[in-house]
């Protein structure tokens, strides 16, 4: 897992916080006892405020930093999945995503030899299916025919969910 950076502080002397550099569950939670110690020692309420300030996270993500942290280590996912997760689903159905491992993620690029070929969402499409046999009655040759767009689409408007990192696409059945 890559640096995140936070910032706690008690709701007292919210000016008055530290900065914390994480890179695990292990260390956000030693970064809160060490600040409770400090609170403690300045006779500070144990009321904390804690924000995300940078890394990986995005979006409503932050709001949720020791969950996010949480289910990356359980699930052994990274943060930018998890993130990406949080902008269609909340928390407890990321949880049931990852633990049941309802997704498939593409890569947006797939680097050649010489060249490198950048995915569409339909091409991310065309391989989930393909991979879950969905295509399987279709003869191989017939299948450059198909609108891959419009099936989409479909498959969209009954429950398929995509989410997008920077460098994923990533579907939710």
């Amino acid at each position: 897992m890559k640096k995140q950076t936070i910032y706690i502080a008690s709701l007292e002397e919210v000016l008055n916080g530290r900065y914390y550099d994480i890179e695990s569950l292990e260390d956000y939670q030693n970064a809160v006892e060490n600040f409770l110690d400090i609170c403690e020692k300045r006779n500070l309420s144990d009321d904390l405020e804690i924000q995300y300030i940078d890394g990986e996270l995005t979006g409503e993500a932050t709001d949720y930093i020791e969950d996010v942290l949480r289910l990356a280590e359980e699930n052994e996912e990274e943060l930018d999945i998890i993130s990406a997760l949080f902008k269609i689903f909340d928390i407890d159905e990321i949880e049931k995503i990852l633990s049941n491992q309802n997704y498939y993620k593409y890569p947006k690029v797939i680097r050649g030899y010489h060249q490198s070929h950048y995915q569409s969402k339909e091409d991310a499409f065309r391989e989930y299916l393909e991979e879950t046999g969905y295509l399987c009655e279709v003869p191989e040759h017939l299948r450059d025919f198909m609108d891959y767009e419009k099936l989409l689409y479909d498959f969209e408007c009954r429950g398929l969910k995509f989410a997008e990192t920077e460098n994923e696409y990533i579907i939710v059945y």
